[in-house]
């Protein structure tokens, strides 16, 4: 299960906190969730494939009804300057082109469902 914090403002990528944990059982998760008064908003399907280059983690995600993602991550420290060329320099490296994306999948597919 992974927390994800607002996004934080100054960087051109998508950075934030982040906090993960393991779960053993996914039924009792949504239970406690339930239980919480969580509901479910939508549900993103997706295939991913995780590499790593250069303390990079690289995925390679397949997002139903949205289409092919690639995605390069580097652990860094508010502050750090670094970080978002460092990121930039792998993704051009493993020829990933096009603008970033900064919305979630959730985000994504939120946006792609029809109103009225």
């Amino acid at each position: 299960m992974t927390y994800k914090g607002a996004k934080l403002a100054g960087t051109r990528l998508k950075a934030r906190e982040e906090l993960n944990l393991a779960v053993e059982d996914g039924h009792v998760l949504e239970a406690v969730l339930d239980r919480l008064g969580f509901r479910r908003t939508a549900v993103v399907r997706k295939r991913r494939e995780l590499w790593s280059l250069e303390g990079a983690s690289i995925a390679l995600d397949d997002v139903e009804s949205l289409g092919t993602f690639a995605e390069v991550e580097i652990i860094g420290e508010v502050g750090d300057d670094t970080v978002e060329e460092r990121v930039h320099a792998i993704a051009r490296s493993l020829g990933i082109t096009g603008e970033s994306i900064t919305a979630s999948y959730l985000e994504l597919v939120l946006g792609a469902r029809p109103t009225g």
